[in-house]
């Protein structure tokens, strides 16, 4: 198992990174040690998901603010 862990890490990162599931992806690819060969591509997937994952997040307060309460409600 040891022999196949670093792209067992990488391969799922990339599956919860194509799902959107970013969080999940991003502490997968932080898994993958250096000396792999599957390192560069993790990272460059767990900047991306980084770079993503903000605008995800503010995009999602941003429908609750414009969903939330009316001044009717208050």
């Amino acid at each position: 198992l040891a022999s196949v862990r670093a792209e067992l890490y990488y391969l799922l990162g990339r599956y919860f990174y194509q799902a959107a599931q970013l969080d999940q992806a991003i502490s997968l690819f932080q898994k993958v040690p250096r000396e792999s060969e599957f390192y560069p591509r993790a990272k460059f997937l767990e900047a991306a998901g980084r770079a993503v994952a903000p605008r995800r997040r503010l995009r999602g307060m941003s429908e609750c603010a414009v969903i939330g309460p009316s001044a009717a409600d208050g």
